[in-house]
């Protein structure tokens, strides 16, 4: 398995493991509501990580396929609130049809060791509520649950 800077070329498979990821989510998640053209609109966003400096795209590549991918960019925390900047992790997606050990792990390693590169020390991860595996997840990770978000239908 190779993690690297993702590539224009990357983009439709990519693509595929974000809406795969969106639609079983959305089983326990009222909230999400996919737009008809979510992938063509996803893409086309993500196309623009690919050049972006101020965020790092990183795909998974085994046996030529793009297996996994993860996003992360930096931001400025909450006036008067310590560190100045923190990371967030904007994508994070997997092939859910084959488990890869240690995928999930290698991506959001090389997505903290861009954002210690670029002088940011936390990352801050907003995982879905109803979902125990992501849950699971960052705690092994070593998170800590931080706050809770909440959406208002208006």
């Amino acid at each position: 398995m190779l993690i690297r800077s993702a590539r224009a070329a990357d983009l439709e498979a990519a693509a595929a493991l974000w809406y795969e990821r969106m639609a079983m989510l959305r089983e326990s998640a009222s909230w999400i509501e996919l737009a008809p053209d979510a992938i063509d609109r996803w893409r086309s966003c993500a196309a623009c990580w690919i050049d972006d400096e101020t965020r790092a795209f990183f795909v998974a590549e085994a046996d030529g396929r793009i297996i996994g991918l993860a996003v992360a960019a930096a931001r400025e925390s909450s006036p008067g609130l310590n560190p100045a900047r923190s990371g967030i992790l904007l994508e994070l997606a997997v092939d859910l049809h084959q488990p890869y050990y240690g995928l999930s792990d290698r991506l959001i390693e090389a997505a903290k060791s861009w954002l210690r590169s670029i002088g940011v020390s936390a990352l801050d991860v907003c995982a879905p509520a109803n979902y125990p595996v992501e849950d699971a997840f960052w705690r092994a990770q070593g998170a800590a649950l931080r706050a809770r978000q909440y959406r208002l239908q208006l």
